[in-house]
């Protein structure tokens, strides 16, 4: 894992990876190797992305986790720590998911990157 570039973007072209006008760090990652990248919050929290490697080139999905929500201590999973994530999907016509109001809470998000699921 290497850090390419940093910029402000003033005009974000998707397709460049490019997504809001604002500061930007590109990340290149290095094929078949689990990498994770943590950001600091203002408020002492934490967002980390945690690339995981799938076949080729490819990785299989990114798992999204923050430290922002409600903490709380599962017993099912041997006292394992977890945070509550409110999620939100969004499409041109409006939301698709919204995770504040599933009954069970959500402590880990997965974007799945590999190929074979987008076909």
């Amino acid at each position: 894992m290497k850090i390419v570039r940093q910029e402000h973007i003033e005009k974000a072209d998707i397709r460049a990876g490019q997504f809001n006008n604002c500061e930007h760090l590109f990340i290149e990652l290095a094929p078949g190797q689990c990498q994770t990248v943590s950001c600091h919050l203002p408020n002492g929290k934490h967002v980390t992305f945690a690339f995981v490697p799938g076949t080729g080139n490819e990785f299989e999905c990114v798992d999204i986790h923050s430290t922002v929500g409600k903490h709380w201590i599962d017993n099912l999973t041997f006292g394992l720590h977890h945070y509550q994530q409110h999620l939100v999907g969004f499409s041109r016509q409006g939301d698709t998911f919204d995770t504040r109001r599933i009954k069970r809470p959500t402590s880990l998000a997965t974007l799945l990157l590999s190929s074979h699921h987008h076909q």
